[in-house]
Formats: C-alpha cells, structure tokens, sequence
C-alpha cells in the first residue's frame, strides 16, 4: 500500500483534546459523499433522539459491539464520529 506525508495544523484545543493518543488517526472531511442518516425524536416533548443508520451499516454490527463516540462542536455544526467494533 502507498502512503502518503502529511501535514496537519490544527486549533490547539483540539491537540489537547486527544490526551496524547497519535495513532489510528483518521482524515476527515464533510466535503466528501456522506451517507445519509435520520434522526427520530420520542419522548415526551420530543427530549429524546436517535441516529438512525443505513440498514446496510446496521447489518455488519453485531448487538452487543463495544462502541465509542466522539463529538465536535464546530459552532454551526455538530460532528459526530462513532466507532463500532464488527
């Protein structure tokens, strides 16, 4: 596999915000195709949301995998990064 240098410059909070970990970093951008996901409010006065993923992405996650997220506010937006064991 090719690999490629790069070079990242980012806020320094978000340096921070990494505790030190490195590796397994990912590059992400919302420029590229996205898949397109809903998300459901229930509850009373609607206090309770979901994501609801593509059923495809659903198919290859098993019920009890561990999962991790992780959440950016970038002012106007919300990311969120979820991590999903197979």
């Amino acid at each position: 596999m090719a690999k490629v240098e790069v070079k990242v410059l980012m806020r320094y909070e978000d340096f921070l915000s990494l505790g030190g970990h490195q590796t397994n970093m990912h590059l992400f951008s919302e420029d590229t195709e996205a898949r397109r996901v809903r998300i459901r409010h229930s509850g009373r006065k609607g206090e309770t949301r979901y994501v609801l993923l593509p059923r495809d992405v659903t198919s290859q996650m098993r019920a009890n995998s561990r999962a991790a997220a992780q959440v950016r506010d970038l002012g106007d937006k919300l990311v969120v990064f979820l991590v999903v064991e197979k």
